[in-house]
């Protein structure tokens, strides 16, 4: 007759639970995580997912993601979702007359801002745009970053959240690494 050891069960069970716990925090980290991919050229293209920049009490929000190619003479392209706040009988705000970053109190023009789509269920104007490449490379590396439109006449002005500077400090030091290596080579 085989003898069975109830607890030898218990701590095969409790190791894989905990191996399972592990591997399930390892996969819902929140930790930054900045997306970066070689593309046919080989540059490598960086992407900043959407994210809401901080408004203050602006009555119209602003959620903006980022896609970079280190490249010469690439721009960025800049997504933003502008969305009004409060009544639901507003129209969505209209398309930025002007669209510029503010980097150490240096402003950085963002260009050919076009249309993506008005959303009036939401109330929300999406957008997109170009960022001289070495203009984003300069707010990038700066300490303080405002996002400034002018939207329906009236200015607003949006700062980064801390996550989109964790991926800024984790995109730098890609970039870095990256130009370290090409020094090498």
């Amino acid at each position: 007759m085989m003898q069975t050891n109830p607890q030898a069960g218990v701590k095969k069970w409790s190791l894989r639970a905990a191996a399972l716990l592990l591997l399930l925090g390892a996969c819902t980290s929140s930790a930054p995580s900045l997306i970066t991919f070689a593309t046919e050229s080989g540059a490598t293209q960086y992407f900043f997912p959407m994210m809401e920049w901080e408004i203050g009490k602006n009555s119209v929000s602003a959620i903006c993601d980022i896609t970079y190619r280190h490249e010469p003479g690439s721009g960025a392209v800049c997504n933003i979702s502008f969305t009004a706040a409060g009544k639901t009988d507003i129209s969505p705000p209209a398309l930025p007359s002007v669209l510029y970053f503010t980097a150490d109190g240096i402003p950085y023009a963002v260009r050919d801002i076009s249309l993506l789509f008005h959303n009036v269920e939401h109330q929300q104007t999406r957008i997109t745009s170009i960022l001289d490449g070495d203009d984003l490379l300069a707010v990038l590396r700066s300490a303080s970053i405002t996002l400034n439109a002018l939207i329906d006449g009236k200015e607003y002005q949006y700062t980064p959240p801390k996550r989109f500077l964790l991926y800024r400090d984790k995109f730098l030091e890609n970039l870095a690494n990256r130009d370290r290596l090409d020094a090498e080579n």
